[in-house]
């Protein structure tokens, strides 16, 4: 459970619910995001005093994610599975799979935004809400802000 925070900058607070992923399916939200640079360096604050060491990129997806008055139910790999522990991720990283689609929703976090990218983006929301028969113009500045869209890492990971 990451905690509320009006301050975006605030330390990221969290909990843990233990629960068996078929009693908790469709009560939390997924996050899917790269991992960057494999540095696991920034902290998600335990309630009970201890840390969890993230990469930036989770970092920055949870801060974007974090509520401001309620908390959010979330699960994302680094921060419940034990990256520093084999046995255990060769158990829950085959589970993937499973805590995705049993998952209320699925939140990919494509990067800090911005840029070509973001505009991309924007784009293609404006066509997918557009009324049939409306188009969007085909043109250099379309398809380059399209372009820089899926050429974001989240795109390219295996």
């Amino acid at each position: 459970m990451l905690q509320p925070s009006f301050q975006h900058n605030a330390p990221l607070r969290i909990s843990f619910d233990e629960a068996n992923i078929w009693e908790a399916l469709g009560d939390y939200e997924a996050v899917s995001y790269t991992w960057g640079g494999p540095e696991l360096t920034f902290p998600l604050y335990h309630d009970d005093g201890f840390c969890v060491w993230v990469t930036g990129n989770l970092d920055l997806a949870l801060r974007r994610l974090r509520h401001r008055l309620d908390p959010r139910r979330l699960w994302a790999d680094a921060a419940y599975i034990d990256q520093s522990n084999l046995a255990e991720k060769a158990i829950q990283i085959p589970q993937m799979n499973r805590v995705y689609r049993g998952a209320k929703r699925v939140l990919a976090f494509l990067g800090p935004g911005g840029g070509e990218g973001e505009q991309g983006m924007r784009l293609l929301s404006r066509a997918s809400q557009a009324r049939k028969g409306t188009q969007i113009a085909n043109n250099e500045s379309t398809s380059r802000q399209v372009g820089a869209l899926f050429s974001l890492p989240w795109f390219r990971r295996s």
